[in-house]
């Protein structure tokens, strides 16, 4: 049997059921919303016009940042973008960190802390997962036109997991260190 100390360790996620439960939880959530947009076909039609308006703001972005750094040869076609000898490197739903970014807002929110710091911490903390995107999408574009296929393969398939999810892992971490109050009810959780 648990004792009341583990009970509240666990409610506020302290102990690693607590943390477990809420990253699962996190999880079901988002996965729950993929679900359900693809069986409601005017969510589903949302959902890919939404990836498609951020795909083609990741293109512009990438074709600003290769006509900066002097790639003379940059064409853009709605979420493909092509440097001088490249295929073209496409934004698709997969390459937009949507999944990181909702899995980070949802742990900031299921975790207790006040409503004030989730108020500035969870935007800080999308942007810069967006930013480490961007990032990723930048070196990729770059990669694909100065580099080895397999090392851009690598890269494509490995490096954003380890930067991305390293930096969600470190904001969640600095969440709990200096945020999330341990102990505090939802009740306290709320106020400002």
């Amino acid at each position: 049997m648990l004792k009341s100390g583990s009970l509240n360790a666990i409610k506020d996620g302290t102990h690693p059921l607590g943390f477990m439960a809420r990253m699962a939880l996190s999880y079901v959530l988002w996965k729950g919303y993929v679900a359900i947009t693809y069986l409601i076909p005017e969510l589903n039609a949302a959902r890919n016009a939404f990836n498609v308006w951020m795909g083609k703001l990741n293109v512009d972005f990438l074709g600003m940042v290769a006509q900066a750094v002097g790639e003379e040869q940059v064409r853009q076609e709605g979420i493909v973008i092509y440097l001088e000898g490249t295929r073209g490197l496409a934004i698709e739903d997969h390459c937009l960190a949507i999944p990181a970014t909702v899995i980070f807002s949802l742990l900031i929110v299921l975790f207790p802390g006040r409503l004030r710091q989730k108020a500035w911490f969870l935007p800080v903390g999308v942007l810069l997962v967006q930013a480490s995107n961007l990032f990723r999408l930048t070196g990729l574009m770059f990669m694909q036109r100065y580099s080895s296929s397999a090392f851009y393969a690598f890269n494509h398939s490995y490096t954003y997991v380890f930067i991305t999810y390293g930096l969600i892992f470190l904001l969640f971490v600095g969440w709990l260190r200096f945020f999330s109050r341990p102990g505090s009810t939802p009740k306290d959780c709320a106020e400002t």
